[in-house]
């Protein structure tokens, strides 16, 4: 599952939103348990610091926006972000 929102900080709440509507129907759907709340909140504060950094550090046009897919398989979840701006080489 995908969603793309704008490249703006504020946007965050929604992807917050978007996953954690996405892992509740993933996991009922294959009959996978609930995942713990301490889990979710390890998997929002990635997620947000990932988002947050693409913001920040991208250098994208304020008209941009971020692509993240998502996929919930029996212990695992994965989460790939992509966007336009310039590459990081530290």
């Amino acid at each position: 599952m995908k969603i793309t929102v704008p490249a703006r900080t504020n946007y965050f709440s929604v992807l917050k939103e978007f996953i954690r509507g996405y892992v509740a129907v993933s996991a009922k759907e294959q009959g996978l348990p609930e995942i713990a709340s301490d889990a979710m909140n390890d998997i929002f504060v990635v997620s947000d610091e990932i988002f947050s950094n693409i913001v920040k550090y991208s250098n994208m046009p304020v008209d941009e926006h971020i692509t993240i897919a998502l996929m919930l398989i029996p212990g695992k979840i994965s989460l790939e972000f992509r966007d336009s701006g310039r590459e990081f080489n530290p």
